[in-house]
């Protein structure tokens, strides 16, 4: 008899009639990057920091997005005060194109950064930003 429960069991959550703890982190996921802001930006020296954004309570992090670019670029975020003044930067990645990369996690609510671009002089880039 266990054993058609658990047959039972993973029918109905493949069907989506019940929910599993992966079901609660895809909901997550979508429901932060489902308030990502856009922004197409050129950096005519290579290197160019764009913002001031602030965290909301859609995402624990600060997750970027390439949605055009031709060629490799870097990314950092950087906490700021009120006033603006550069409180901590997170160390620069790679960003992946396509795909999410994480930039800053366990970010409070709120929090003002902004958000540090590096690459090929005279490139322009177009991303998301959910936090």
């Amino acid at each position: 008899m266990r054993k058609w429960a658990k047959i039972a069991l993973v029918a109905a959550m493949a069907l989506g009639g019940m929910s599993g703890p992966s079901a609660g982190v895809s909901s997550a996921a979508t429901s932060c990057y489902g308030g990502a802001r856009s922004a197409t930006i050129r950096l005519p020296y290579g290197s160019n920091a764009v913002g001031p954004y602030y965290t909301t309570n859609r995402c624990m992090d600060i997750n970027v997005r390439l949605t055009y670019v031709r060629y490799q670029t870097d990314a950092r975020s950087c906490l700021e005060r009120a006033n603006g003044a550069t409180i901590s930067c997170s160390r620069w990645k790679l960003l992946p194109y396509p795909g999410w990369a994480t930039l800053s996690t366990n970010v409070r609510d709120n929090t003002r950064f902004r958000l540090e671009f590096r690459t090929q002089p005279g490139e322009s880039i177009s991303y998301l930003v959910a936090s």
